[in-house]
């Protein structure tokens, strides 16, 4: 993946002679964009897991979803819903925080 993201930023450059600022903030913005993902679902996916298997919650988690939340319909659309809203939460955080980056960046030039 680095090496394919290098290997088109140069090709930017050199075939669609894309100014080299520009070349810079955009794979900034693109990285940014990407780390802020990942460590923003491992992060939380490892302190609710962490959370869960302290209190002994998760086990009691584990086996109620094997026994209820495969067999009633309602528990999976919920369950499903919940997942959908939490994507939409995090490309609304994404926006809001990436857009005043932009801002603070288009300020600098």
């Amino acid at each position: 993946v680095l090496i394919g993201s290098i290997v088109t930023f140069l090709l930017a450059l050199w075939v669609w002679k894309m100014p080299f600022g520009d070349g810079v903030l955009a794979y900034a913005y693109g990285s940014a964009t990407g780390v802020w993902y990942v460590d923003w679902i491992t992060f939380w996916g490892v302190m609710l897991f962490n959370t869960l298997v302290v209190t002994g919650t998760f086990d009691k988690l584990r086996r109620w979803l094997i026994s209820q939340g495969t067999q009633d319909v309602r528990v999976q659309t919920m369950l499903f819903a919940w997942a959908l809203v939490m994507v939409l939460v995090m490309m609304l955080t994404d926006k809001l925080v990436f857009d005043a980056v932009a801002r603070r960046l288009s300020r600098w030039r």
